[in-house]
């Protein structure tokens, strides 16, 4: 049942399809196997990191007969799951000792984002980091940036167990889940109450983006959502161009949601804010990578800005292929925000025709509707789509 449990805080706010869970405790670890969304196997192991150091730590610090010694132990109780044996599937975990060792990564890399919910290290940093807490004795370990001081005198069995797991499993990367028994225990009453008995959400990511905008008025969510809508369109029609893929696709519908939030702070600089809050919102289903290109977008939302992209907090996390998508994409959605300046939802339908010097962008709206406004914003950006996509913007404005 804890595992179950577990199993749904972590199903409903990280978005992988197969994976190995853990939950490692003082005196037990769940392990749950998940296939397509759905718990195939799970077992409770009766080794957790109190009671190995208990067992097999008789002085202040563990010798080196008693560290092998706790490890063979761990890897025997381990080795009786042949089920879990080379499904090389990333490994997940809850629970203080994961959160613990991504606290200590983040630190080594001054990483920009202070969440450790779906934060991933790679199998040679955990090594890294398991050599370092190995070599010291406990009172260096507690000083240890990152670590815990209530947890330095326990992390060695507990890391011990997470590197025999990542051996047994044979994956590469280790993924820190923030949520787990308590958000299990919340979505099990949630999912029965509300979602007609499946404690399961099948969209995550629009799920919890829509959650997040709960507090906007009526008005803000009907012109967020059509907004999301235009530049969904925008992303199709000119994939010629940018040749984004459907996970970029998905950043920009949550950056379309959420491109105004940053208004609740305030309204001159709402996309400077919305940035940050995008980043620090509970969006569930995206890498923090992904959470960093969406941020990205909202920042310019209102057309790219030299100074904000320069100095942009999470820009460590892109490499110069996602920056120049990024751009072209936060083209996209300034021209999608454009097209709604005046929040009154006039524009009826889009086409587009691309040619190698041009793309004629056809605007369909009322006949009887004023769009002025709209035709001035749209204008301000027919010199930032040429500069980035190469070709002239030709708008086209169609009566109906």
């Amino acid at each position: 049942e804890e595992a179950r449990l577990g199993f749904l805080g972590v199903i409903n706010t990280i978005g992988l399809k197969d994976f190995v869970i853990f939950d490692l405790g003082g005196a037990s670890t769940e392990i749950t196997l998940v296939r397509n969304r759905q718990i195939e196997q799970s077992v409770s192991l009766p080794i957790g990191a109190l009671t190995l150091t208990g067992t097999y730590q008789k002085g202040d610090e563990f010798t080196d007969k008693e560290c092998n010694k706790m490890i063979k132990a761990i890897r025997k109780v381990i080795e009786e799951q042949p089920w879990l044996k080379n499904t090389k599937m990333p490994l997940l975990g809850i629970g203080g000792t994961a959160r613990n060792i991504a606290k200590m990564d983040q630190r080594k890399l001054s990483y920009p984002i202070t969440k450790l919910h779906n934060y991933e290290i790679p199998y040679h940093r955990f090594t890294e980091l398991l050599d370092e807490v190995k070599s010291k004795p406990l009172a260096q370990r507690k000083k240890i940036n990152g670590l815990s001081s209530e947890r330095a005198d326990i992390i060695i069995a507990g890391m011990s167990i997470v590197y025999e797991l990542f051996n047994y499993v044979n994956c590469k990367t280790l993924v820190v889940g923030g949520s787990g028994l308590r958000e299990g225990l919340f979505y099990d009453y949630y999912g029965h109450n509300y979602l007609g008995g499946n404690p399961i959400i099948p969209d995550i990511l629009i799920h919890s983006a829509e959650n997040v905008l709960l507090e906007m008025t009526r008005h803000e969510l009907v012109h967020a959502k059509y907004i999301c809508r235009l530049a969904d369109t925008l992303f199709e029609q000119w994939w010629s161009l940018h040749k984004g893929d459907n996970a970029l696709r998905r950043c920009l519908q949550v950056a379309s949601l959420l491109h105004d939030i940053g208004k609740r702070v305030n309204y001159y600089s709402h996309a400077r804010h919305g940035c940050y809050m995008l980043v620090n919102s509970n969006l569930y289903g995206m890498t923090h990578i992904e959470q960093a290109f969406s941020a990205f977008l909202v920042m310019n939302s209102h057309g790219l800005t030299p100074k904000e992209y320069k100095n942009f907090l999470y820009g460590k996390l892109l490499d110069d292929e996602q920056r120049s998508i990024g751009q072209k994409l936060s083209i996209i959605l300034a021209i999608a925000e454009a097209l709604d300046e005046s929040h009154e939802q006039l524009v009826m339908n889009l086409d587009s025709r691309i040619s190698p010097d041009e793309v004629r962008l056809i605007i369909q709206y009322p006949k009887h509707r004023d769009i002025d406004i709209t035709k001035g914003a749209v204008e301000k950006l027919v010199k930032p789509f040429k500069k980035e996509f190469k070709r002239q913007l030709e708008i086209e404005w169609s009566p109906q």
